[in-house]
């Protein structure tokens, strides 16, 4: 005879994850949807391995929605400076997929064009640039490390195989090949205030001020790169922003063979050694391509030697302007310990803390780099496959709306960290002259401090970059 079942569950079982909390799904490397075929590849830059094998600080991977037809690209570029920014871009990259693929799911997309793109430019995307920021605030307090360390560049896709709506911040860029054979750039170098000349970026938590959001028609192709790839094939603003189009037409011609053939593809050019002669920064391409569309076009012929003759003069403007003398001016002697700047002060009251501090406002921090358990230095994505399932999340998706109080208290807990960080500073240094600024840029007040004994730098804006003295 069999025993009884008790209807209570036992006590040491493993409560089942509730229904609103949704498990974050990893990116793939390539996949299709009807006649929409995508891969993503990361690479570690030549760079980064020579200097003591530092970590790939790109991610990228690629979702789709097979019920509405719909494919979603996300890449992610760590800042350099930063020194956990690999887990930050992969973060962003994994949150902010996960959550277009969930309301794209659940939500009905409007029948009417403009209602559509007012739902997926106005609310959706922004949205998920939303969340994809408060994960990595998250994720920074989880590890206890400043959010800083985590600052990353984001862009997000959603691509019908005929139109392209896209979220972008940072010195990345989305280009695109449309039906008639114009292949153009369709964002912006998210820079410092010297424009594609200046070596900050302003990255995700730079202020929603920065976003760029926007739509483009008739996309036969599309190419995400992070600055690596893109300053390759793409010049700069000065010179129009004009793209070498064979690069990314040489991407797309594998489509027709399938998506595992586009990913072999984008894998062997970023591997090839001239992709990495080019530059020595991390390398990152999305690419998505429709299948029909692609096989019907003609693609129009692109002047090789004009691109050359045009890259030789400018690259002669560039030697005749640079100064003739090549000897540098003795470096004053430096102490052994120089002090740094006083902190800046905190944002005002309402204003979220995690948009005031872009990374070319905050000398190099000195964290101590994390344990690479999860993530290999050779590369983000190579051991991706080999992490454990992602845990779910503690709420839903609406946790970025709902948790007002708890997020007002972390932003209060912060403001009163950077006070008594400042009193501190105050008393250590308090023979130092001190001075309010005012940023002519962007109107914000921070506090500067005069060092008396070693050589002044440039003081810049710590909410916007702008150069204020030297």
């Amino acid at each position: 005879m069999e025993p009884m079942k008790d209807n209570k569950s036992s006590v040491n079982e493993p409560e089942a994850p509730a229904k609103n909390k949704p498990e974050l799904q990893k990116p793939e490397r390539s996949l299709s949807v009807g006649s929409l075929v995508c891969a993503a590849d990361t690479e570690q830059g030549a760079y980064h391995i020579k200097n003591g094998n530092s970590p790939c600080q790109d991610f990228s991977g690629v979702l789709a929605v097979p019920e509405k037809n719909l494919l979603l690209l996300g890449s992610s570029d760590g800042v350099g400076r930063c020194a956990l920014s690999q887990y930050g871009s992969c973060e962003a990259v994994t949150v902010g997929l996960n959550f277009l693929k969930d309301k794209l799911e659940t939500s009905p997309l409007p029948e009417k064009p403009e209602e559509r793109d007012h739902w997926l430019l106005e609310e959706l995307l922004p949205e998920a640039f939303r969340t994809a920021q408060d994960a990595v605030e998250e994720l920074a307090e989880k590890m206890d490390k400043l959010v800083f360390d985590f600052m990353s560049t984001l862009d997000l896709a959603i691509y019908d195989g005929l139109n392209l709506w896209y979220g972008h911040c940072g010195d990345g860029g989305i280009v695109v090949i449309q039906e008639d054979g114009t292949c153009r750039m369709v964002t912006r170098r998210h820079k410092g205030p010297n424009g594609d000349n200046s070596t900050s970026v302003i990255p995700l938590q730079g202020g929603e001020k920065e976003w760029e959001f926007g739509k483009a028609e008739k996309t036969a192709a599309v190419g995400i790169s992070t600055d690596g790839i893109l300053d390759i094939y793409v010049r700069k603003s000065c010179l129009n922003n004009e793209v070498f189009s064979p690069f990314l037409e040489g991407f797309a011609e594998a489509a027709p063979q399938g998506h595992e053939a586009l990913r072999k593809r984008t894998k062997d050019i970023l591997k090839a050694p001239a992709t990495a002669e080019a530059s020595g920064d991390d390398l990152t391409m999305v690419v998505a391509v429709n299948q029909e569309t692609w096989s019907k076009m003609t693609l129009p012929p692109f002047d090789v030697k004009a691109w050359q003759k045009k890259e030789e003069e400018y690259n002669a403007q560039v030697r005749s302007a640079a100064p003739q003398s090549t000897a540098r001016p003795a470096r004053p002697a430096q102490p052994a310990q120089q002090p740094a700047q006083t902190a800046w002060t905190r944002p005002a009251s309402g204003q979220a803390a995690h948009r005031a501090v872009p990374p070319q406002s905050v000398a190099e921090m000195s964290a101590q780099q994390a344990p690479q358990a999860s993530r290999s230095p050779q590369s983000a994505q190579d051991a991706w496959a080999a992490q454990p399932a992602p845990q779910p999340r503690s709420g839903g998706w609406k946790v970025t709306r709902e948790s007002v109080s708890w997020k007002a208290v972390r932003t209060a807990a912060r403001e009163a960290t950077g006070f008594m960080a400042d009193a501190f500073k105050d008393l250590v240094n308090s023979g130092e002259p001190k001075y309010d600024c005012l940023c002519c840029r962007c109107g914000n007040k921070f506090r500067v401090t005069v060092w008396i004994w070693t050589e002044q730098k440039p003081t810049y804006c710590p909410f916007c970059g702008q150069k204020i003295a030297d």
